[in-house]
This record gives C-alpha cells, structure tokens and sequence, in this order.
C-alpha cells in the first residue's frame, strides 16, 4: 500500500525497470478494485518513464505491455478451505499447514499463467521474470539487463536458508525461501512461481497421503560448522507426526522451500540467495511534524526508543484503513514502526548496481541475507555456539 507515495515509485522505477530498459508487467492486485484502481495507474505511470528523460527531451518508455487483474480472494478462500479439510494421515494436520494453499501463492500462480499465455501470443518465451512488491524500496539498482548474460540459470529468492525453523511449535528445521522479491531464469520458472498452479487449476488440493518430507535434524548446540543438509529418507509416521505436530503451520517461506524441494530442484544449484530491499508499512502519519525539526528523538511528548520505535503504540495502520504516511519497519517487529519516510527520506540508490548472480549462495550457511528484518513470525535459523580462542601474551 505504501506504493502510493511518489517517492516509493520513483526508487523502484530507478532500481528496477529502468536497467531493464523495456519489460512487460503482470500485476495481480490484491486490493479492491475501487480502492486500487486510481494507485495501479498511477504507478504504472511512474514506472513507465525513465528519469532523467534522454537527449530528445521526451521520455523513455520502460514499460511495453501491462496485463492487470484484481485477485479473486473469494477463489482463493474456496481453495483453501478445501485443503483445510484434507488431513495428512500421520501427522493429523491439514494439508494447508505444509502445502502452498495461500493467497500470495495463489496469486503469483495467476501471475504465472498470465505469463505463459502472453509467451503463447507472441510465440517466444521470456528470459528472466522479475518479481517484485510495489511496497519495496532498494537500496542498489538492479545491473543493466544486457550483463545478465553472465548470470548462471537459477531462481534467485530473498530469505534464503537452511535449519530454519518450520515453525513456532515445530521442533524440526525446513528450507525456507523468502517470497518478497525474486528474479528467476525461465527454465526454472514454472517450478518457482507456479507452485501453487494445480491447486489453483483443481480449485483444491489432491488427495494425498502426507505433507511432503523435507525436515532437518536441528544441528547441536555446540557445532560451530553446520553440515550439509540431507533429506530425511525415513518414512517413519512418528517423524511426520514429531516434525508437524497436532497444530503446527509451516511459516510460508518455509511452505514455498518445501515445494521448490518437491518441485525437483537443488537448493546448491537452482536456488539461490539475492539482495533485497526494505518493506515499507502504512502508519497512523502523526509524526509528520517531527520532519521539519529534522529530529527524531522525541515527538509529541513520547520518547523514541534506541532503534527509532516510537513509545507508545505506534503500529501500522490494517488493510481497510487510510494509509496516510509510510514509515520503515522495526528490524525485528513488523507489525512496530519506526521514522516515516519524511522523517528518514528513502537514501539515494548506490552507484555499484546490484550483480546478483555473485551473491555468496554456501549451503551450509544458516544466516539470511536479509537477517536484519526478521520478524517474531518469519522463519528464524537454531542458534550455534561458537568456540572463542583464547589470545596469548
């Protein structure tokens, strides 16, 4: 929703579509029609023209084909609630708990068919998909579209890692690929984005035994080097049932893990890790007077905390409400603002573009690259404890 604002548009402009030089866009939108009609032109708009304009004075156009639809939630709720009423026969969860029956992957699902169709139309398929969320900003510019070359085929994923917990109850650890921004290769693309594709097409899940088996022993406590991970081969039902528990629900990033796992690609080769931005939420916008003073240490008589929070309840607005400032997330609270964009205007992009590809993608790492915005119901990687040195004199 913080896609409103014109300095959110102009960065993902500048970040994304312009080193693309020339892109089509697939925009599902979960809002309302009424509510989201004026913001989808807007920014289509914004996105569209290059800024500065070239030599000619006229502006580059970096868009050439939009395909637009509003998210059928009634659908999606109809899937869901079919998955809700199938059980895994060992662990006694719904197969919603461990499969891709959500509405983020609902919709990217749709994005995906709206792709194959305009592939169809104009009888060649695309390269690379971009996907992106309008609430984002970057902090580099993605690299000019003509050094992909260099890129090796994969689906590069935000929030990627391995031993993170499945969930909040679950005493196994999953694969768990963020869902917030990703670029992918075509040749792993119906595997990365449609993973939710059959649900979608069968309006529900199939008939199934079990959710699918991909959990990791949690390493000890004492290992300051984590092993491979391997997948567990045991067909024990007790291990379904220990890893899923009565009430457990895997964390979404986990969900879209599993089924990446499931869809058949390796997580060394195929997956790999990419720089992402900040999410943006919508606030209350009292703040506003603190941006003239420039200062953000108290603000209408409530102090702020070391991180910028402002004491008090200081929370992002809900979905059918105004969205009258964006502000930046608490690192490690979404749902806890901190300085709105006034406050702490959106930096300027960095001059080295972002080369993806060569991002650090070590398996055996457990951190993400984009720790610093972990939340209390994101995915979270089994502390370890390292062995300190002792230094001699």
């Amino acid at each position: 929703r913080t896609g409103i604002f014109a300095a959110v548009r102009a960065n993902v402009r500048d970040a994304i579509f312009a080193p693309l030089g020339g892109t089509d866009v697939f925009w599902i939108v979960a809002d309302a029609p009424v509510q989201a009609e004026a913001f989808v032109v807007d920014a289509l708009s914004d996105w569209d023209a290059s800024s500065p304009p070239h030599v000619g004075g006229g502006p580059v156009h970096l868009i050439r084909a939009v395909v637009v639809e509003f998210a059928d939630h009634d659908a999606y709720r109809a899937i869901e609630r079919n998955c809700s009423a199938t059980l895994d026969a060992a662990a006694r969860v719904p197969l919603r708990s461990c499969l891709p029956a959500r509405s983020q992957f609902f919709a990217l699902a749709r994005a995906w068919a709206r792709i194959v169709e305009a592939e169809r139309t104009r009888s060649a398929p695309y390269e690379w998909i971009v996907r992106l969320r309008a609430d984002m900003v970057y902090r580099k510019r993605l690299a000019d579209f003509a050094e992909w070359r260099a890129a090796p085929a994969a689906a590069y994923v935000d929030g990627w890692r391995w031993f993170a917990n499945c969930s909040k109850t679950s005493p196994c650890t999953c694969f768990c690929a963020g869902d917030r921004f990703a670029v992918v290769h075509r040749s792993v693309a119906a595997a990365a984005l449609g993973v939710a594709a059959d649900l979608l097409d069968r309006g529900g899940c199939a008939p199934r035994a079990a959710c699918p088996r991909h959990f990791r022993d949690v390493p000890p406590s004492g290992s300051a080097v984590l092993p491979m991970p391997r997948r567990v081969r045991s067909d024990d039902d007790d291990e379904q049932g220990r890893c899923y528990g009565p009430r457990t629900a895997l964390y979404p990033e986990c969900i879209l893990g599993s089924a990446l796992l499931e869809a058949g690609l390796d997580a060394a080769r195929d997956v790999r890790r990419v720089p992402t931005g900040d999410l943006l939420s919508c606030g209350p916008g009292d703040d506003d007077a603190a941006a003239s003073s420039g200062r953000v240490g108290r603000r209408e008589g409530r102090p702020l905390s070391r991180r910028g929070l402002l004491a008090g309840s200081q929370q992002r607005t809900q979905d059918g409400e105004p969205c009258r400032q964006a502000y930046w997330r608490d690192p490690l609270h979404r749902t806890q603002l901190t300085a709105s964009i006034d406050v702490r205007p959106i930096p300027p992009l960095k001059k080295k573009p972002s080369y993806f590809w060569q991002h650090a993608n070590d398996p055996t790492e457990q951190a993400s690259s984009s720790s610093s915005h972990k939340s209390d119901s994101e995915p979270r990687a089994p502390k370890t404890r390292r062995r300190r040195r002792r230094r001699r004199w």
